[in-house]
């Protein structure tokens, strides 16, 4: 959902002209696209540290990623196996839910 934009941040019920804060709730301080919320929040950065509990070879987002499907896709890359990579994707997708409920 995140990868194909169809996630209803802020930027996308602008588009349709829906009411909406458009700051994050969560940093404060940027526009609530799903770029912000999984790569570029305050919050969701510390969020994400919590996945060190998997034992999990996560990368964080470089200023190369600018969208979340680069950083899916570069965090699934260096993993051999297809089970790690469904792992993985798997945690990515479930880290990513909360962090879009609680905005």
């Amino acid at each position: 959902m995140f990868v194909q934009g169809k996630v209803l941040t802020a930027d996308n019920l602008l588009l349709r002209n829906w009411p909406c804060n458009p700051v994050c709730n969560l940093c404060d301080q940027e526009l609530v696209t799903a770029a912000h919320l999984c790569l570029d929040c305050s919050f969701a950065k510390e969020f994400w540290l919590v996945v060190g509990w998997a034992s999990l070879d996560l990368r964080q987002a470089t200023g190369n990623e600018r969208d979340v499907q680069t950083w899916r896709e570069n965090n699934l890359r260096h993993l051999s196996l297809k089970k790690q990579q469904r792992s993985v994707a798997a945690v990515l997708i479930i880290t990513a839910w909360p962090i879009w409920i609680l905005e």
